[in-house]
């Protein structure tokens, strides 16, 4: 059996997941985008061509040639969706370095720093932060970031929300806004394993060298106490989220060309004051 992973990072980990138990099946990733990098467009024509199996992410874009319908057009039973996994709220922001045409700073759920930024200035911005202040609007995301996955799933034969709602209270699910936790692309990789009729073994997959391959970068995500309290998490918040939420602010503000303090006071023990 060939199949062809086509699709970002999460279709790329889910991909790798599924070749440790099935050896005698050929399997090809390609990228959907520059962005996410393995993106040749001649190559993936070739690719979609070859395989017996198409598990890819439906692009909701009608403008894109591979817009999801266009694709089950084309090449019908042989398509397998998995959702684009997006989820945002868990955290005030996120740093997507990749993202970074798009958003100016690579910073997603940035607006309200930047608004500050450009409004009060670099020392306002960074008081406002430590006395939590700023206004992340972590609830409203959350909620559309839940209908957005569920219109996502119902397009889709993998399902990740029921694995999500089951357990974000009391544990992480995402490690940034896009990058879920193993764990999920587990859950994903069976859900195709089955539709597919491949084998996959969870509890073989629960190694730390198997885990590492489907592991996807932190880079920078950024949990405040307000996150905790207003999403009723029952896990902690970021130790470090003044420090970390400093970095990011930093990098935003030099992506708008905002001046930023070098001072001595812009350091953890006197921000403690």
């Amino acid at each position: 059996m060939k199949i062809l992973f086509y699709g970002n990072c999460q279709t790329d980990v889910t991909h790798r997941a599924l070749t440790f138990s099935n050896p005698l099946c050929e399997f090809e990733y390609a990228g959907n985008s520059r962005r996410v990098g393995h993106f040749d467009e001649n190559r993936k024509n070739r690719l979609l061509e070859w395989c017996d199996h198409i598990v890819t992410q439906p692009i909701m874009n009608k403008n894109n040639p591979d817009y999801y319908q266009n694709l089950l057009d084309r090449h019908g039973d042989k398509i397998t969706f998995m959702p684009y996994i997006f989820l945002d709220g868990f955290f005030a922001m996120s740093y997507a370095p990749g993202s970074i045409g798009s958003t100016i700073s690579g910073v997603i759920g940035q607006e309200p720093i930047r608004d500050m930024l450009l409004k009060e200035g670099f020392d306002e911005t960074l008081a406002q932060f430590r006395s939590g202040k700023i206004n992340f609007s972590h609830q409203e995301r959350l909620k559309y970031n839940f209908e957005e996955m569920e219109r996502r799933d119902a397009i889709c034969h993998a399902k990740v929300l029921p694995f999500i709602l089951e357990r974000y209270k009391d544990q992480h699910v995402m490690i940034t806004h896009n990058h879920p936790i193993p764990e999920m692309i587990n859950d994903i990789a069976a859900q195709i394993a089955t539709r597919l009729e491949l084998n996959f073994d969870p509890v073989r997959m629960d190694q730390p060298h198997r885990y590492a391959r489907i592991t996807l970068p932190e880079f920078s995500s950024l949990v405040l106490p307000q996150t905790v309290e207003e999403n009723g998490f029952n896990y902690p918040y970021d130790l470090h989220w003044i420090n970390k939420g400093r970095r990011l602010i930093r990098i935003i503000a030099k992506a708008y060309d905002v001046p930023v303090s070098d001072r001595r006071s812009d350091t953890i023990a006197d921000e403690l004051d």
